[in-house]
């Protein structure tokens, strides 16, 4: 089974120019290092961390009998990643998971020079942050952010980052891929040697400019093997601007999955010849519904530009904004219409109230509530997810203290039954089940419980 691995590195950006001539890059790379080097920087943050306890004595019965001292759940820890200067004023671009759960966050520049720095906005979706330097009271070196990023599969990448923090590491290779989809996110793929310590760093074009933030591999060990990812500036330009007040960034939602339209299927669809993307599915409340946009439909261009491909539509998504309009060239049934709808922050509360399992119920002490998109956006998963979210977990499996569901859990089904909301759940279960369908990250667990 192959293995996402998130890496944090060290590494900052400079305001970068090109090399003098297409020779020079052939000589040597060496032109773009000295400018970008200067801007890499290393971020060190001390962070809230649960402790992990061993469910076998971790109830108050063996502790009262074996006297097992109350270590706290929760412990502070240090660690080290890296980020990229994006202007001269102190604003950082890093990964999220560099500083997740940070109290405390430094930022070492590369002339040693260390300053306080504070999150300002955290999208924790794409594992993007932004961070500012504080007590900066002169200009910063930094790297530009690509304007319009015409790169293509074979153009020629450098990636700067502190590999197992060795210092200051640049490598080379190409763009494999400009749009990768991996776990719901859409990445730039290079076969730039990417370790790990080099999440959060810089991947560079041959403009000097920043084109990517690297963040995973994909290997079976660890190391590398030349399949690495990176998330694109176009991701992280939404964010820009945004204050601390802002916080945690969402990321608007127009609440409609769709699939690339292949050769098989156009001519299914009697399109034979055309290219694009089709609708798998449709959220009830999608904006995009409410002016007519069904299941099956296939959508050719947005905005009048052509959209060949489910990758290519989910990064035009990623430079939307809230309450931004978009037209879609829909075909249905031979017909080619326009259906104009808008992106929205996604819609129902973050925190439902939520309800108290009791009785003979497996569930009996956990707490469910509806999972609207607002919920699931805030908690990191698809906002297209339907169904009953287990915001507290209770029911034992056993006298040891192993919870058989846990918070986080998503009822899917009951006996084969699809699960939309709490009102549906209680009515499925009014006279018993037998089995219970439940999605556990990117799993699908099925339970026996009658």
């Amino acid at each position: 089974m192959l293995y996402f691995i998130l890496i944090i590195l060290s590494l900052n950006s400079v305001h970068a120019g090109a090399p003098v001539s297409k020779q020079e890059i052939n000589l040597s790379f060496a032109p773009i290092v000295k400018k970008i080097e200067p801007a890499i920087v290393s971020i060190y943050t001390t962070q809230l961390v649960e402790r992990q306890i061993n469910p076998l004595f971790d109830e108050d019965f063996f502790n009262q009998f074996f006297l097992y001292p109350q270590l706290p759940r929760q412990e502070m820890a240090k660690s080290m990643g890296s980020g990229v200067m994006i202007d001269d004023k102190g604003t950082i671009v890093t990964c999220a998971h560099v500083v997740h759960n940070s109290k405390e966050i430094k930022v070492k520049l590369s002339d040693n020079r260390e300053f306080p720095a504070k999150i300002n906005v955290v999208d924790t979706q794409n594992d993007i942050a932004i961070l500012s330097l504080e007590k900066v009271s002169e200009k910063i070196p930094f790297v530009s952010l690509v304007n319009q990023d015409d790169s293509e599969s074979g153009d020629l990448v450098l990636a700067f980052g502190n590999p197992f923090g060795i210092g200051h590491t640049v490598t080379n290779g190409i763009i494999s891929a400009k749009t990768r989809n991996v776990d719901g996110r859409v990445l730039l793929q290079t076969d730039a040697p990417i370790n790990p310590g080099n999440s959060g760093g810089a991947l560079i074009n041959m403009k000097g400019e920043l084109i990517g933030i690297p963040n995973a591999i994909l290997s079976k060990t660890g190391a590398n093997l030349g399949i690495g990812f990176a998330i694109p500036v176009s991701t992280i330009k939404p964010l820009l601007g945004l204050s601390a007040k802002d916080g945690k960034y969402i990321r608007p939602w127009i609440g409609f999955k769709v699939e690339t339209l292949d050769a098989d299927k156009a001519e299914s669809f009697g399109l034979k010849g055309v290219k694009g993307i089709f609708v798998m599915a449709i959220h009830d409340l999608s904006p995009a519904k409410k002016e007519g946009l069904q299941q099956g439909d296939v959508i050719s261009a947005v905005d009048d530009n052509s959209i060949e491909s489910k990758d290519a539509f989910d990064l035009k998504m990623l430079e939307m904004k809230p309450d931004q309009e978009l037209t879609l060239t829909v075909h249905r049934k031979g017909e080619e219409k326009k259906i104009k709808t808008k992106a929205i922050l996604p819609p129902g509360d973050k925190q439902e109230k939520p309800i108290k399992i009791a009785g003979r119920n497996p569930l009996a002490g956990c707490e469910i509530a509806n999972l609207t998109p607002a919920m699931a956006s805030e908690l990191g998963l698809d906002s297209m997810l339907t169904g009953v979210i287990i915001v507290k977990g209770a029911a034992r499996a056993n006298g040891f203290g192993l919870s058989l569901f846990q918070a986080g859990d998503i009822i899917e089904e009951t006996d084969g039954e699809t699960v939309k909301s709490v009102d549906d759940f209680r009515r499925l279960v009014k006279d018993g089940m037998k089995s219970m369908v439940v999605r556990r990250g990117n799993q699908r667990l099925t339970f026996k419980v009658g």
